[in-house]
């Protein structure tokens, strides 16, 4: 009994730390963070609700619609704004939170044989992976990804160990969700269809619920690719048509015909091995341990299949497989959607592979915690790191590249000094700290293992990267948004004296991304974008809205009498435009 009581109070430390972290930022935050990805997800949810903001959103490309249906009926009750914004991270600390509970699970049915308190801490560790907390403060779809990861994986675990159609149902729904959720993930959704069917032809008995699971997939596929088009319809019909192709699939056919030939295919492999050295740095060695795991379960499972070994299929071979499939499918993707670039970040992109790592990081430590030499292999990846370096600077110098933008590679952006950004030394301290971060994570999982009762020392490890993933929110999203809380007076000003005709026009001088964050405080307020070109006095409307650095400030003046600026925008409008709208209500009453 009193094992279990300790127990739970881990389990409520660490979802007290999540909450603390929550805590802490959402007060620093009114907004967006990432333009204009965020935005493009809100956009969606509030065609749904009733609002018109297709005008703003048609300056940007698709976003998936998977993640709006989350903002949906958050839109309707707190209809937009700073509340609204805050309760879409809300709902992302709560993902956190049950994402945690299910890596949990997830490690008490793969390792059963790890201690309940150090399944609780590698659990916690693999939350607290710093990317997991940048995102989560934010709305973009990648806290949900990790999430959604997470519950594929433990349904695909329940699903294995006790084929149940109402569990196969549930992993099929969660899997074309995900691919709703993120085009990008569709390596995720291959990977479980083709590990679904290995795993259901090997055995009549499951022949049966494996094909009522892919039959519910391809179902929910096709309801999929319907509610895109209408999205892309309603939503994004005035968008160009460039713009919308560059995160669609078509805009790639010219980079995998470059990649195919053969100093493309040179580029493109060392491309992949750059993603990789990212991830073994960003998750201090751990994730090399659970891909050298899949490797080895999956080669077990074809030495059975092949009559070469003689044991038991177990639900670790088809984990396995579906982790190291999914694992190759999104760096293969991520590496073709940034070939090409002339940014180092797109280089060692993290954003499109990162919601794997938390499970990558719970079989990570689970397998370290096991091994009989931790601290030989720790040292051997290391070296192999370093040696990828060589690689990574070869692609830079060929290609020349340059640049880095931190919130693309969250795992290593708090050794970035983006005003004095140098390659070969941001990578070469990158290896040198990831190589001791092995290190001293390796030494504190054998202090766990040697000492009694040391299992508090994982927790190091999780307060550690809870400190790094505030500290990159500090850099880029709380930053972000001090200066998006002035702007909130601009959309004040409006809704001081806004009615059902009032007219508010954004006039785009090649810089529209910014006005997002005005459209989501003024929801039942359409934006009238207009080009700087077209610009006519009677279009202006009742407020006009232009980018601080505006060169026509002397034209506005003479038109209207009163202005305020804020950090990025200018708002004119009449001083009698007050008096007005009270005579208007006035008349109403």
């Amino acid at each position: 009994m009193r094992k279990i009581k300790k127990e739970y109070c881990y389990l409520i430390f660490v979802i007290l730390i999540i909450i603390c972290v929550f805590q802490y930022g959402i007060f620093k935050i009114c907004g967006f963070t990432m333009y204009p990805d965020e935005f493009g997800y809100w956009a969606s949810a509030a065609k749904a609700v009733g609002y018109d903001w297709s005008e703003v959103a048609a300056m940007g490309s698709y976003y998936s619609f998977g993640y709006s249906l989350l903002l949906i009926p958050i839109l309707k009750i707190f209809t937009g704004g700073v509340d609204a914004y805050r309760a879409a991270i809300t709902v992302n600390m709560a993902l956190m939170c049950a994402g945690f509970l299910l890596l949990w699970c997830s490690t008490g049915r793969l390792f059963p044989e790890i201690s309940h308190i150090k399944r609780i801490f590698i659990s916690g560790i693999a939350v607290f992976y710093p990317a997991w907390i940048f995102y989560m403060q934010m709305t973009l779809a990648e806290a949900l990804l990790m999430f959604l990861f997470a519950a594929l994986t433990y349904l695909f675990i329940r699903f294995i160990q006790r084929p149940q159609t109402g569990i196969g149902v549930l992993l099929a729904i969660c899997l074309v969700y995900m691919y709703s959720v993120h085009m990008r993930s569709v390596g995720i959704a291959i990977a479980g269809v083709f590990t679904l069917l290995l795993w259901g032809l090997t055995d009549p008995a499951k022949k049966k619920v494996m094909l009522v699971a892919v039959g519910v997939m391809a179902l929910a596929g096709l309801t999929v690719v319907i509610m895109k088009k209408n999205v892309l319809v309603s939503v994004f019909a005035g968008a160009d048509a460039e713009k919308l192709a560059t995160n669609d699939y078509t805009s790639q056919a010219w980079k995998i015909r470059e990649i195919l030939t053969p100093y493309g295919f040179l580029i493109f492999v060392k491309e992949i091995i750059a993603k990789i050295f990212y991830l073994g740095m960003a998750s201090y060695g751990i994730v090399y341990w659970a891909l050298g795991w899949c490797i080895k379960k999956t080669f077990h499972l074809i030495k059975i299949f092949a009559g070469k070994k003689k044991c038991i299929v177990e639900v670790k071979h088809w984990i396995a497989v579906f982790l190291l499939l999914s694992f190759a499918g999104e760096v293969m993707i991520c590496s073709i959607y940034m070939h090409g670039s002339a940014k180092i970040d797109c280089l060692i992109y993290g954003r499109y592979v990162e919601f794997i790592v938390p499970v990558l990081i719970v079989i990570g430590m689970a397998v370290m915690l096991q091994s009989r030499w931790l601290f030989p292999v720790t040292l051997a990846m290391g070296s192999l790191s370093g040696l990828m370096l060589f690689l990574i600077l070869s692609v830079i110098e060929k290609e020349n590249m340059e640049g880095m933008r931190g919130y693309f590679v969250v795992g290593l952006s708090y050794l970035l000094d983006e005003d004095n950004f140098a390659p070969d030394s941001f990578f070469r301290n990158a290896w040198i700290l990831g190589f001791f971060f092995m290190i001293l994570v390796a030494g504190m999982i054998r202090a766990s293992i040697n000492i009694r009762n040391a299992e508090w020392l994982l927790g190091i490890i999780m307060v550690t990267e809870a400190a790094l993933g505030l500290l990159v929110s500090a850099r880029y999203t709380y930053k972000v948004n001090e200066v998006s809380f002035v702007d909130l007076i601009i959309a004040e000003k409006i809704l001081e004296n806004s009615s059902a005709e009032t007219k508010v026009v954004y006039l785009d001088e090649g810089a529209p991304e910014f006005i997002d964050f005005q459209q989501m405080q003024l929801p039942n307020i359409p934006i009238h974008v207009i080009k700087d070109e077209a610009a006519k006095t009677e279009e202006l409307g009742d407020y006009l809205i232009v980018c601080r650095d505006t060169k026509r400030k002397e034209d506005f003046e003479s038109i209207y009498d009163k202005h305020i600026e804020a950090n990025t925008f200018i708002l004119y409008y009449h001083s009698d435009l007050a008096p007005r709208r009270n005579e208007e209500n006035d008349e109403k009453n």
